[in-house]
């Protein structure tokens, strides 16, 4: 089995995560914990805090998200939210996924 084949689960894998991560941030700022808790209770998918952090950081890499260290809490955290790029990618990735279902769900024609 050529190495290709082997690496594109693994792609998609992480592709669906970033998507499904954007998501979450769209709807409203989260820190990683708050991610990992609602990726867990919405999909049932288990996503350790270390696999956050590195998706997080590789989303921020490609400037889909940005961070904002919050300090007038209690204890200080992390903040991830979208940047108008995120968004734009996540509107057009929607957008291309609908029409692609949609294209998937037309009755096909019968020729005889």
């Amino acid at each position: 089995m050529s190495s290709l084949n082997q690496e594109n689960p693994s792609r998609i894998t992480r592709g669906l995560i970033e998507l499904v991560i954007m998501q979450f941030l769209e709807a409203k700022a989260m820190s990683a914990p708050q991610i990992v808790r609602g990726v867990s209770g919405t999909f049932g998918l288990r996503c350790g805090i270390k696999t956050m952090y590195e998706v997080l950081e590789s989303l921020e890499e490609e400037g889909l998200v940005k961070q904002e260290h919050l300090h007038s809490v209690k204890k200080p955290r992390i903040i991830y939210d979208l940047t108008t790029e995120g968004r734009n990618v996540l509107g057009y990735t929607s957008i291309s996924l609908n029409t692609e279902c949609a294209h998937a769900l037309l009755p096909v024609a019968m020729t005889f």
